[in-house]
């Protein structure tokens, strides 16, 4: 099915689906001149791992890199800084500017890939958006979205954000053996301070007790759980013919 629609050249287009977003989508930009660009924004309400594709070439998120997160990264110390503060600031998607660091226009090679090139593109969570440049394109490199199902979970744990990094090794890898999965299927999105602590702080002023300073160092540590990518094939029966071979096989996805 395909969906017509008149956008304006160096503009930012919202789109809402009435129901499900569709597992598929192209996006094309015909007849557009060598400057032309566009920023489509598109709303996500479940869980899914988002893939872009231009043509056949995978793009990845701005802010991922190789499958995880720069700002984890970056706290790892696995990854450079790119503030001034010592942190990680989100890069946004831009018509104009190559590297555009938190709104604002930052010399290239600050950026790891371009904020305003064809497919470029990054996941808004905070808005539930996947923001994408569309530019003009050959006719075989439309912009593709695939959708891959995803577990998000939110999980407290009695630690400071800080303490966190020290055993988030022997966190996953404990939290993958309860799981019966494998490590590399989970990936911790964002660790951050529980609300739990300024409630705390607040008690703190009236009262100084235990359970408030166990509080104050609660831990919020969101993650996915993707699928795994293997899927296993079992033969369930054969039956042979004279000149044709018939197998029934059973695909499970762990």
């Amino acid at each position: 099915m395909t969906f017509w629609s008149v956008v304006k050249n160096n503009s930012t287009n919202v789109v809402h689906f009435t129901g499900t977003n569709p597992q598929g989508m192209r996006l094309h930009l015909p007849n557009a001149a060598l400057e032309d660009k566009t920023i489509v924004k598109i709303y996500y309400q479940a869980p899914l791992r988002l893939q872009v594709f231009v043509g056949s070439t995978f793009v990845e998120d701005m802010n991922r890199l190789d499958g995880k997160n720069k700002e984890q990264l970056v706290r790892d110390g696995r990854l450079s800084l790119n503030n001034v503060a010592g942190g990680y600031t989100q890069q946004l998607v831009d018509v104009t500017h190559i590297c555009n660091i938190g709104g604002t226009a930052e010399e290239a090679y600050k950026c790891m890939s371009p904020s305003n090139t064809h497919g470029s593109n990054r996941f808004n969570r905070d808005e539930g958006m996947l923001e994408i440049v569309v530019a003009r394109h050959s006719s075989e490199n439309f912009i593709e979205i695939k959708s891959m199902p995803v577990v998000q979970v939110s999980m407290g744990v009695s630690t400071s954000v800080e303490d966190f990094y020290t055993i988030k090794d022997t966190f996953l890898s404990s939290l993958s053996a309860v799981l019966g999965i494998d490590f590399s299927r989970i990936t911790i999105v964002d660790v951050v301070a529980g609300n739990a602590r300024r409630r705390s702080q607040l008690r703190n002023l009236l009262s100084s007790n235990s359970r408030s300073l166990l509080q104050a160092s609660t831990t919020v540590v969101n993650f996915e759980v993707e699928p795994s990518p293997l899927i296993g094939i079992t033969t369930a029966t054969t039956t042979v013919l004279e000149d044709v071979g018939y197998i029934t096989v059973v695909v499970v996805r762990s």
